[in-house]
């Protein structure tokens, strides 16, 4: 049997582009209209992707079905979340029933260095004046936090539902990765196809690099510096390690943040051990704080991160801004790994406008 030619009629330019134009408007009108549902499915690919290479190992080390390999890996992990709350959430309640700061001590602390009138410039400020309304607006600042205590309940049995959501959409995307990339190989113009598959293996190699980089800094920076600041006798240190390493996924200035609460609890409430003043106490965390985040800069994240991320402070700053109004802190945490995919796609596009190679050199510091 002779097949027929298709006597389908191919689409004219104009209709390709208008067809374009309204696919890409209808992307983005979902995104932004229903982001409830959207950014679950992002933790969802993002978890899958994440267990991916383990998928990878036991399918071929122990030669398991792919979606037995997927609900193993899930299971296994669900397990391990259940251990960390058993094992870690009682000691970070000790820690922080522990946590008792004399607020009435500060607030004698700060009326004393605000008595001091301010003089720049041969003008005087009288800061009083100042921590007077804010000693106002104090109480319509906290009543908002106690009043939404019910809904902080609520939120966390909604958190709860959402990481059922997110553990069942995982395991179906990691039991048919194989099938998905087919598929997305198969959608990709034969003439594109290794632009394609080399575009997406510069990717995958920057987000690998972010994510392991991240979990080690995280990992060594939360212990280093808790182990720190035990040292030096500054209180509540398991709670000061753990926020140094939750805030480290943030580039460059989740450090920076960290070590705002951090000296101000070795200001207020001094050393447990060493017979200095507050104020001296201060300056040997500040010195001991910024030694550590020099060390991580020059010695850990050149090893450990090398130059996949190479990107500009001021880039991932407004990158991590943009990302916290869009997605809040999911948008904070793949602000660089989104601006790293970014500067790939803009060179890759940059190249072909100037019909050039864009595989040609190593421009952007990935492989």
């Amino acid at each position: 049997m002779i097949d027929k030619p298709s006597s389908s009629t191919r689409w004219s330019r104009d209709a390709k582009r208008i067809v374009s134009l309204v696919a890409v408007g209808l992307v983005v009108y979902i995104l932004f209209r229903f982001s409830e549902v959207v950014r679950p499915l992002l933790l969802a690919v993002l978890l899958a992707y994440l267990l991916s290479p383990l998928a990878e190992w036991l399918t071929r080390r122990l030669r398991l079905r792919r979606g037995l390999a997927s609900l193993l890996l899930h299971v296994m992990l669900l397990a391990l979340v259940v251990l960390l709350i058993l094992l870690v959430v009682p000691a970070i309640i000790n820690e922080v029933r522990s946590f008792r700061i004399d607020f009435r001590q500060i607030q004698t602390a700060i009326e004393n260095l605000l008595n001091k009138p301010l003089v720049v410039g041969g003008q005087t400020i009288n800061l009083r004046d100042v921590y007077q309304r804010v000693a106002e607006n104090l109480n319509s600042l906290i009543q908002p936090l106690i009043s939404s205590a019910f809904d902080f309940v609520v939120s966390v049995a909604e958190g709860l539902v959402t990481l059922i959501l997110i553990m069942v959409i995982s395991f179906y995307i990691l039991k048919d990765a194989t099938a998905i990339n087919t598929a997305l190989e198969r959608m990709a113009p034969p003439a594109y196809l290794d632009d394609y598959c080399r575009m997406r293996a510069q990717i995958a190699k920057t987000w690998n690099a972010f994510f392991r980089g991240q979990l080690i800094l995280s990992l060594v920076m939360g212990v280093v510096v808790g182990t720190t600041m035990w040292a030096l006798g500054v209180r509540n240190a398991l709670l000061i390690g753990i926020l140094f390493g939750v805030l480290e996924v943030v580039p460059n200035f989740g450090p920076t943040i960290a070590a705002i609460p951090t000296l101000a609890i070795a200001y207020f409430t001094g050393s447990t051990w060493l017979p200095v003043s507050n104020e001296v106490f201060f300056v040997i965390v500040l010195i001991a704080n910024v030694a550590l985040q020099q060390i991580e800069n020059i010695v850990l994240v050149p090893r450990i991160m090398g130059h996949h991320l190479n990107l500009h402070p001021v880039a991932v700053l407004l990158a991590v801004i943009a990302g916290a109004s869009l997605a809040g802190i999911l948008g904070i945490l793949l602000a660089a790994p989104m601006l790293a995919t970014a500067r790939l796609l803009g060179h890759y596009a940059y190249c072909k406008l100037l019909d050039r190679d864009p595989f040609e050199s190593d421009l952007l510091g990935v492989a």
